[in-house]
C-alpha cells in the first residue's frame, strides 16, 4: 500500500505487481456505508432471536414497583395486593421487644409448643451476643424486626444517627437470617416527621400494652392482656423478663379458649387486608 498525497489516491500491489488505485473519496464513501448498516444488521439480528424460547425473565408486568425517596439504603419495594379474609375468626398479634436475651430460645420453644407464630422487635447491641438465639427463632418461623441498634429515643437522634440506627441492625440480621426485617418499632414508641421520613419502613407499634416492664408480675401481665385484648390487637410484650416469660403460656392458653389464632405482624394485617407502607405508622386494628 503506498499513498499518493497529491493526487489523493491510495496504491496497492497485488502478488504479480499489478497495481491497484483507490481514491480517498471512495473509501470515505465506503466507510460511511459501513456505519449506516450497522443499526440494520442489528435489527435483523434481534428479530432472529427467537424470545419466547427464553425463560427465567422478570415480567414487569406482573409486579406494581414503587420508588420511595429516602436517606436510609434504598431498597426495591414491591407493595402487595392485600385482601381481607372475613371467616369469621378472631386473630391477634403477640409480639416481644428488647431481645435477644437469655431467654429467647426458651421462648421460641414454649411457642413451637403452643404452635404460636410471633413478631421479634430485636435491639442490635443484644443481637450481636445471641446471634445464635436470632438464627433459632428465625429457623422456627417467627418474624424478625428492627428495634434500633442502641433502644435510644429517635426523637433526639440527627438523620445521620437515624440510619445508623436502623441500618446496621438490617445488616446484622440480613447476616444472619438472609433477609433483611420489612418493619421496625421506635423505642417507647418515640416518633416524629424527621424519624418517619429518614427510615424508610412500616413503623408498627401497639394497641395492648401488657406493661410487663413495669410490674414484673406474672399475674397482672396475665390479666392486664386478658382485659383489653380484642380481635386484630397487637400486645406488646418483653422477651427480657422471666415475669413475661412465665405469662407467655397462660396467656396463650385462655384466649385460644376465647377463640383465638396467634399470627405474625405480617399475616395479621394480610388477614385484615390493609397495606403497609414506608414511613406510616401501624398499630392494631
Amino acid at each position: 500500500m503506498k499513498p499518493n498525497l497529491r493526487y489523493g489516491y491510495i496504491t496497492f500491489y497485488k502478488k504479480d505487481n499489478k497495481k491497484i488505485k483507490i481514491s480517498y473519496i471512495s473509501i470515505l464513501l465506503l466507510i460511511i456505508a459501513m456505519f449506516m448498516l450497522i443499526p440494520i444488521l442489528e435489527n435483523t439480528i434481534f428479530n432472529l432471536i427467537d424470545y419466547s424460547k427464553i425463560d427465567n425473565r422478570i415480567k414487569i408486568s406482573d409486579i406494581k414497583v414503587k420508588i420511595e425517596a429516602s436517606n436510609v439504603k434504598p431498597e426495591l419495594y414491591v407493595e402487595e395486593v392485600y385482601q381481607p379474609i372475613d371467616n369469621g375468626k378472631k386473630y391477634v398479634a403477640l409480639t416481644f421487644d428488647d431481645g435477644p436475651g437469655k431467654y429467647t430460645k426458651e421462648l421460641v420453644d414454649l411457642l413451637i409448643k403452643n404452635n404460636v407464630k410471633a413478631s421479634f422487635f430485636m435491639v442490635g447491641q443484644n443481637i450481636k451476643n445471641y446471634k445464635s438465639s436470632v438464627k433459632y427463632a428465625y429457623d422456627n418461623g417467627m418474624e424478625i424486626c428492627n428495634h434500633s441498634q442502641n433502644h435510644k429515643n429517635l426523637k433526639n437522634l440527627s438523620k445521620e444517627e437515624l440510619e445508623y440506627e436502623i441500618n446496621s441492625v438490617d445488616d446484622m440480621l440480613e447476616e444472619i437470617t438472609g433477609q433483611k426485617p420489612k418493619y421496625y418499632r421506635s423505642p417507647g414508641g418515640n416518633q416524629n416527621d424527621t424519624v418517619l421520613s429518614t427510615i424508610q419502613k412500616p413503623c408498627i407499634l401497639w394497641n395492648v400494652d401488657t406493661r410487663d416492664w413495669e410490674s414484673r408480675d406474672t399475674e397482672k401481665i396475665i390479666s392486664k392482656t386478658l382485659k383489653e385484648v380484642d380481635d386484630g390487637d397487637i400486645i406488646l410484650m418483653h422477651e427480657i423478663y422471666k415475669t413475661t416469660l412465665d405469662a407467655v403460656e397462660p396467656i396463650i392458653i385462655k384466649l385460644k379458649e376465647k377463640g383465638y389464632n396467634f399470627v405474625t405482624v405480617t399475616e395479621l394485617y394480610k388477614i385484615k387486608g390493609i397495606p403497609l407502607e414506608n414511613g406510616k405508622i401501624y398499630y392494631g386494628m
